[in-house]
């Protein structure tokens, strides 16, 4: 059974390329535990990648991090402007934040990315 939705493939950014895209050339976005970096894509579809590095924790918390900011943005996706990629770079301090505050860090994004591009 296919879940309408799941993140699909479509909807993410995959290749080291196209992250490496958006850091060099994007737009930043801070909230709390995350760092924002956003680019137009040029598509119909908002786009986003995930980046957790080893220095905020081991794989367990990585992981946790990724299913939580995964599932923030998949409930405000409907929300997000479409024709941009978007890289969510947790920092250090998402190691010790709640479900609650990643998900308030993902909505600051979100607030923001609809004031930058309409």
């Amino acid at each position: 059974m296919a879940d309408s939705r799941r993140l699909l493939k479509s909807a993410r950014l995959r290749k080291r390329r196209e992250f490496l895209l958006v850091q060099n050339q994007g737009q930043k976005i801070s909230a709390a535990c995350l760092l924002a970096l956003v680019l137009s894509n040029g598509t119909d579809r908002a786009r986003l990648g995930l980046t957790v590095s080893s220095k905020v924790g081991n794989s367990v918390v990585r992981n946790r991090i990724r299913r939580r900011l995964r599932e923030a943005w998949r409930h405000r996706r409907a929300l997000v402007p479409k024709g941009i990629d978007v890289v969510l770079i947790a920092r250090q301090s998402a190691a010790q934040a709640d479900t609650l505050a990643l998900t308030a860090a993902v909505e600051v994004v979100v607030a923001e990315l609809k004031k930058r591009f309409r």
